[in-house]
């Protein structure tokens, strides 16, 4: 509400042109604004994004297996988003063109160096072709990794109103290292619908999760890293999601101050960036089609656990632990 009502205001002041050119109005520039916050990119008002995306459709179209598994893949994640928001009622919108190329790109994560790929496509098209994809697949990512950011600092700024700017990039940087962002989507399992679900970065990054949950779950003692599961539902201003439940309990045992158990330093890149890199791009995807409010409001439940600790909560018990927190003194 609040959002809504600055926007109402800059749109009532922004009536007159901008000063020195009387045929630039401001109302033009808010209302594209207020659309990219609530409604997504109006793409049918831009020929080249409304072609290119048209492109990048033909060549899935042209590419039938690839088409096949990446429209199962499709299914299941707009069946995880529905369910993280199911106000929102995104199943059927997501399905419409042009929201359903955005996110098919988004799961097509796989190498354009694969021989399989190359053995899947048609004479018609060409490797450039296919590079289309993953151009498309880094203004995603792009738009989804500045849109995290942007909401989860807003977050953070209305939850601790009295944190200072070291506060906030500590409170921040915790919340959304790469090792964060995976850790949370193998937990909510974005990566089964990824077109290459068997890579090897999620065994990896799996068998890494697995031993520092262990650490964790250890060092919380059956309740919490600050007392009991009441302590920690007294914090939350939301659920969380849990295996398909929302729940005021925590979940993440292995995260410990933006790093996991057992890995002071930034976990190995081939564990993390390919993976961090798709989640962005699902995020990027869904602020394109809908809008980065109802972006944020769909995941918000996944990031709820990762925001309740102060930073000076996170720097007392992590220190020692993370390099994050041993780094905003």
């Amino acid at each position: 509400d609040r959002e809504r009502a600055s926007l109402s205001w800059v749109t009532q002041q922004a009536a007159d042109p901008i000063e020195g050119n009387k045929h630039c109005h401001r109302p033009l520039l808010v209302s594209r604004a207020a659309a990219m916050y609530y409604d997504g990119y109006q793409f049918s008002a831009h020929a080249c994004w409304s072609k290119r995306i048209e492109f990048i459709k033909n060549i899935f179209s042209t590419l039938p297996q690839v088409d096949k598994k990446l429209g199962d893949g499709f299914e299941g994640l707009v069946s995880l988003l529905d369910c993280l928001n199911p106000e929102l009622k995104l199943r059927e919108s997501l399905r419409a063109s042009p929201n359903r190329t955005l996110l098919l790109c988004a799961l097509f994560d796989d190498s354009l160096q694969d021989p399989g790929l190359h053995e899947m496509k048609q004479p018609s098209l060409t490797t450039t072709d296919i590079f289309q994809t993953a151009l498309l697949r880094d203004t995603l990512s792009f738009v989804g990794n500045s849109a995290l950011q942007l909401c989860v600092t807003e977050e953070l700024f209305h939850r601790y109103p009295d944190a200072f700017e070291r506060d906030l990039h500590l409170l921040r940087a915790c919340a959304i290292t790469d090792d964060v962002l995976v850790y949370i989507m193998i937990k909510a399992g974005f990566q089964k619908f990824l077109f290459d679900a068997n890579a090897k970065a999620i065994t990896e990054f799996e068998s890494i999760m697995a031993e520092a949950d262990t650490i964790g779950e250890m060092k919380w003692e059956g309740g919490w890293i600050l007392g009991g599961v009441e302590s920690f539902a007294e914090r939350c201003q939301r659920p969380c999601y849990v295996d398909g439940q929302f729940l005021k309990e925590p979940h993440y045992y292995g995260l410990a101050g933006g790093r996991l158990y057992g890995y002071k330093k930034k976990l190995p890149a081939s564990a993390t960036s390919d993976l961090s890199f798709s989640m962005k791009a699902i995020l990027g995807a869904l602020v394109l089609s809908h809008g980065l409010n109802a972006m944020w409001q769909t995941i918000c439940p996944l990031f709820e656990e990762v925001l309740v600790l102060s930073a000076p909560e996170l720097r007392k018990l992590y220190k020692d632990i993370s390099t994050i927190c041993s780094s905003y003194q």
